[in-house]
């Protein structure tokens, strides 16, 4: 199945939510959508049953899951993060950071490739992992990125719909505590989320916690109808320069009445902006925040350096957790 055709199935599926999005944010510009609707009555029929029913059967483990770690957890959290091959090393590496801070039975770590999937649960069976498609045949970097937030907002919003608390996270992070005692306290709020430390009260897409409340749901309705209403096109070449995830989030949450939520103070949740400045300056930020995302930095490969010249890095040389540094990050700041 190409991806042009499994766009088209996806489309006819959320018109009705594109409409019912557009009302909430009050969007009456008239931009050409750029999806071609005629591109669905080249899709054979067959084909259409077998990729309903394939990402029916995915979507539902992926909820089936979550709901089974909602109900034996005490807040009823569940940490939802979404991984490839690519990323597997960093996604070790995070699982080593955090083993013993009590919060693996609360992770869903959703894998995009089959192979994937069968090394997580070789390595660490203790955490629940499954398997969700996401096909980026033929596809640039970046239409690859966004393809992924898109099947990210996708199913974000199945969890809510699904009555699921969810802790939206990326594992290329340093956790110096759990974040989710802070989380349990902030239940009076449909979203709580990071914030960008370069643009004012920004939600930075990284770490985002959202109840299943009808605004929460109404938040992520609209972000992945965001990705189909005008903002980018099935094609590899053709995505809109002036894509922005977070200036969509910051958007719809901003634009709707309804919605309870809080931004963090970075204290709380650093963003990577933290690794420039200490490089630069030099100077000890004194106590760390509870969570500190390696972003900023683009290629792999350095984001894995910085956290290497850091000390926020949890694999040793065989790829097994380096408990000598765990111990030490743990003891470290095990006053948080």
């Amino acid at each position: 199945m190409t991806y042009k055709k499994k766009l088209g199935l996806i489309l006819g599926g959320i018109i009705i939510g594109v409409l019912i999005c557009n009302i909430l944010q009050g969007n009456h510009h008239k931009e050409k959508n750029p999806f071609d609707v005629n591109m669905l009555s080249n899709v054979n029929e067959g084909d259409i049953r077998h990729v309903k029913r394939d990402n029916q059967d995915e979507s539902t483990e992926v909820i089936r899951n979550a709901r089974i770690i909602a109900n034996k957890t005490d807040n009823g959290i569940v940490a939802v993060t979404l991984v490839n091959e690519a990323y597997l090393e960093m996604t070790y590496s995070w699982l080593c950071n955090t083993v013993n801070m009590n919060v693996h039975e609360q992770v869903l770590i959703i894998a995009s490739e089959e192979m994937t999937l069968k090394k997580l649960r070789r390595d660490w069976p203790n955490v629940t992992s499954v398997f969700y498609t996401i096909e980026t045949t033929d596809m640039t970097e970046q239409a690859k990125y966004v393809w992924k937030l898109f099947n990210r907002a996708l199913l974000a919003h199945a969890l809510l719909r699904n009555n699921v608390h969810i802790l939206l996270f990326e594992v290329d992070a340093m956790w110096f505590s759990s974040p989710f005692p802070l989380l349990r306290s902030q239940f009076h709020y449909d979203l709580v989320g990071a914030q960008l430390s370069t643009r004012t009260r920004y939600i930075a897409p990284g770490f985002i916690f959202a109840r299943p409340t009808i605004a929460s749901r109404d938040v992520f309705e609209c972000v992945k109808d965001n990705f189909l209403n005008g903002h980018y096109i099935a094609g590899d070449d053709n995505i809109s320069p002036d894509f922005n995830y977070q200036t969509y989030l910051h958007d719809v949450i901003v634009s709707h009445h309804n919605l309870r939520y809080k931004l963090l103070d970075s204290n709380i949740i650093e963003d990577g902006l933290w690794y420039l400045q200490l490089h630069t300056t030099g100077n000890s930020h004194g106590p760390p925040p509870v969570v500190l995302n390696n972003n900023w930095i683009i290629e792999r490969d350095v984001k894995i350096a910085t956290a290497k010249e850091f000390g926020h890095w949890f694999l040793d040389k065989t790829n097994s957790c380096d408990w000598k540094n765990v111990r030490k990050k743990t003891k470290q700041w095990s006053y948080r």
